[in-house]
């Protein structure tokens, strides 16, 4: 089981050493066509893939579907610009845990900040004419997800040293005990992707991002 974990920690150092975002300086400053976006996100957020090879990351049916729902804004002329890109980043890593209307609330603040208008506005914004560039409100969020890095690896550690402990005293085959282990750092790291996604929804509803 422990050369089991030192793999898993080594696939972790892997993921960790890949860049947790696009870089703004890296998104094009030029309007892009739909073919364009798609082949950009897919090329850039690949790594972020189960299957890599044959996952889409995103779809033209995906993109159509965020401005249907208005978390998007249209294209203009069939054409999307950087800010719709970056919006499209942010839409990324929200929705493979949260739902759509979810995704609308949470973006609106900062659609609000760069006056951009959507069904989700809020009253505080409505009327008032923000200019905070977008690309600056997008660098501050995900600056931050580069600093996450250590703090995540050090627990995810930690929770690799408690599986390997567990079910240490059970009556059972050596095979057995360590799919047993797998299966509980699964459910601790599930456990706390739960809770964090409940506290979201608990914001959500109270209304913190109206």
């Amino acid at each position: 089981m422990e050369k089991k974990m030192d793999q898993i920690a080594g696939q972790l150092d892997d993921l960790l050493k890949q860049e947790a975002y696009v870089d703004r300086s890296r998104i094009p400053e030029v309007d892009l066509y739909m073919d364009q976006v798609l082949s950009f996100m897919n090329e850039h957020l690949r790594d972020y893939a189960r299957d890599p090879e044959n996952d889409r990351i995103l779809t033209k049916t995906m993109i159509n579907n965020y401005v249907k729902n208005g978390i998007l804004m249209p294209p203009v002329k069939k054409k999307y610009s950087p800010e719709h890109m970056m919006i499209l980043m942010m839409i990324f890593y929200l929705k493979n845990f949260l739902s759509i209307e979810d995704i609308g609330h949470i973006l609106q603040p900062v659609k609000d900040a760069a006056g951009i208008r959507g069904r989700h506005d809020s009253p505080a914004a409505r009327g008032k004419g923000q200019n905070v560039e977008l690309g600056s409100v997008y660098e501050e969020i995900f600056s931050g997800l580069s600093g996450n890095a250590e703090v995540f690896s050090e627990d995810f550690r930690k929770k690799l040293g408690d599986a390997e402990r567990a079910f240490s005293g059970a009556d059972l085959p050596e095979k057995e005990k360590e799919r047993l282990k797998r299966v509980y750092l699964v459910c601790q790291m599930s456990a706390e992707i739960y809770l964090n996604k409940l506290l979201i929804e608990r914001m959500i509803d109270a209304g913190d991002f109206d």
